[in-house]
């Protein structure tokens, strides 16, 4: 639990700084990888937009310019699996392994 915690922690560390950073280069590959994770779960941005409890125009927002989602959003998608080190640096894979 206190992993998961410190984990957390991180992830709001992360979405600060990526919400203060609005650089071309920072903006583009983290929206190329918000459609592939939606791609993943195979939904328009409609209906991610309803799994994520945000606006049609918040989500399109994300993937078309860049803005960075909040962090409720990626503790939301580390919680289903993704790894949120690739989502915002594109190291690694996309998604954990899952442990039995």
């Amino acid at each position: 639990m206190k992993m998961l915690s410190s984990a957390v922690a991180g992830l709001r560390r992360l979405a600060s700084i990526l919400s203060t950073s609005r650089t071309s280069v920072t903006a583009t590959t983290l929206t190329e990888r918000l459609v592939s994770v939606r791609q993943d779960y195979q939904l328009s941005q409609r209906k991610m937009s309803d799994h994520f409890g945000v606006s049609p125009a918040a989500w399109h927002n994300y993937e078309s310019r860049g803005v960075p989602p909040k962090p409720s959003i990626l503790t939301q998608l580390a919680d289903e699996g993704f790894c949120i080190n690739w989502l915002l640096t594109g190291e690694g894979d996309m998604r954990r392994e899952v442990r039995s």
